[in-house]
């Protein structure tokens, strides 16, 4: 597949000051606390992005505007697919437009105790999982029952995203 003929997936991670993004960091030692799929004008330009595609505590998943935070810390990467991999992945991202946020899952994350989380509710990175294997993306070696144990960190180092990070706001010192 030619770079020309390919449509992109947009995968955002990001870091603001707020205090559930600081605990989510700290608790995790991680660079991120939230990630999300971008949701593109045009599928080929990886540029068009319209909104953004993600589980948040506040609303569950949502297609958010484009301005709707300002991170400190914000990383794409757009990973070409065919165009039957994207529709895949944005007809299942669009199916789980109005799903409620897992807090039980972070609740279970801050207490170490990982089995509190709710099989029918979405955390971020849960969700890109899954858009991922929507998409019949190769993810890490998890099977989805378990995707609800990936952090935004853990999926940010998936190896399909390795060679297309497009931007690298707020690097690390």
């Amino acid at each position: 597949m030619s770079q020309a003929e390919s449509n992109y997936l947009l995968w955002r991670f990001i870091a603001k000051h707020t205090p559930f993004g600081i605990a989510i960091r700290l608790d995790t030692n991680s660079l991120f606390e939230h990630c999300e799929l971008g949701d593109l004008a045009d599928p080929t330009d990886w540029n068009t992005v319209r909104g953004w595609i993600g589980a948040h505590a506040s609303g569950g998943v949502k297609d958010r505007p484009v301005d709707y935070c300002s991170p400190f810390r914000d990383y794409r990467y757009a990973t070409p697919v065919t165009p039957s991999q994207y529709a895949k992945a944005m007809t299942f991202a669009h199916a789980k437009i109005g799903t409620k946020y897992d807090l039980a899952d972070i609740a279970g994350l801050a207490f170490r105790v990982r089995a509190w989380h709710l099989k029918h509710l979405e955390i971020c990175s849960k969700f890109m999982f899954q858009v991922a294997e929507a998409a019949g993306i190769q993810t890490l070696n998890i099977s989805l029952p378990y995707a609800y144990l990936v952090t935004p960190d853990m999926f940010h180092l998936e190896p399909f995203l390795c060679g297309h990070r497009v931007l690298a706001k707020g690097e690390p010192k």
